[in-house]
């Protein structure tokens, strides 16, 4: 599922360097053999590596030259921080699907991209706004030139159990 569209060229970047990463057994999706589960990755013996020295670059920076005191904390929180912060309410995105490939993009993303209206102008849209503004710059799915859906909000927040 896409979520956003890219210029061809630094998608084109992105996906070899990626598929050259995989291949090379840098990364994959954990548990892949299971289908998967978005957002999760496990590095392999070359990733790993990459992301200690990645650490320890940042490390050296902020703590060491910069004098900042690092903290860890857990990686999943609570239900009721996330209520009690807005993000609950307030971590929804304009989605709209293409009607002919049946993928998917960030209504907001497609406007600042093809509609030349600005990521705060975006911002303030409500739906029908944004569906005007999609019709009014005639734009159209960038994998195919399909129509879109009329745009729903999409909870980005996902839920564990």
């Amino acid at each position: 599922m896409a979520i956003e569209a890219k210029s061809d060229k630094s998608w084109d970047k992105f996906t070899a360097v990626n598929e050259l990463a995989r291949r090379r057994g840098f990364f994959w999706q954990s548990f892949e053999i299971y289908g998967g589960a978005g957002g999760f990755v496990t590095y392999g013996p070359l990733g790993a590596r990459l992301k200690q020295n990645i650490e320890n670059k940042i490390r050296e920076l902020f703590v060491t030259r910069l004098g900042i005191l690092e903290i860890e904390s857990s990686v999943i929180t609570p239900g009721r921080v996330f209520e009690a912060s807005g993000h609950v309410d307030h971590f929804k995105e304009p989605m709209v699907e293409c009607s002919n490939c049946k993928k998917r993009f960030r209504a907001d993303h497609l406007l600042e991209e093809y509609g030349k209206i600005s990521s705060s102008e975006a911002e303030k849209m409500n739906l029908k706004e944004i569906a005007g503004a999609l019709e009014k710059n005639s734009v159209k799915c960038p994998e195919c030139s399909g129509m879109f859906s009329p745009p729903q909000q999409f909870l980005t927040m996902f839920e564990t159990t």
